[in-house]
Formats: C-alpha cells, sequence, structure tokens
C-alpha cells in the first residue's frame, strides 16, 4: 500500500515570505518619503494580497493536506487585511 508522505510544514520560510510582503507594504504606505504613491503600486499591493500571499499559503500549509477552498477564504482574510494597510483614500480609484 502506498502512502503518501507529508512533509512537515516550512514555518520560518513562509513566514518571512509574509512578512516581507506585508511589511515592504505597510513601509510604502505608512512612511511619507513614498509619498504621493501612483495607482499602479495600489494595484500592485492588491496583487500581493490577493494573489501572491495566498499562493503563498497554499504552497507551504494547503498543498496535500486540506482542500484548496482555504486559499480562497486565505485571499478573503488578505483583502480584510489590505483595507486595513492601503489608506481609503487610495483604495477608490
Amino acid at each position: 500500500m502506498n502512502q503518501a508522505v507529508i512533509k512537515p510544514i516550512k514555518w520560518v520560510p513562509f513566514l518571512a515570505l509574509c512578512l516581507l510582503v506585508i511589511g515592504s507594504n505597510m513601509i510604502l504606505y505608512m512612511t511619507p518619503f513614498f509619498q504621493p504613491v501612483p495607482n499602479l503600486v495600489v494595484a500592485g499591493s492588491m496583487f500581493d494580497f490577493l494573489l501572491v500571499i495566498p499562493i503563498l499559503v497554499y504552497y507551504f500549509i494547503i498543498r496535500k493536506r486540506y482542500s484548496w477552498k482555504l486559499t480562497v477564504l486565505t485571499a478573503i482574510a488578505s483583502y480584510g487585511l489590505a483595507t486595513l494597510i492601503i489608506p481609503d483614500s487610495l483604495l477608490v480609484m
């Protein structure tokens, strides 16, 4: 009988990459040095939160363990985090 070998979750690279994405976006929007922020940067930040973070979650945590539907839940949670980080004046286009 062949059973799939489930590798342990690699928490350190996952957390490092997620903190890099979230931290760089926080620095971008919270420091006055990078102001004014162009609309394409806001679109790039939404890309980070809606695609990059869920792909990281899928690759490091969900793959071969849980349903892929948790990736959609992660995207929704990432959108909520993006609305907290990105100022409301920039989200309205």
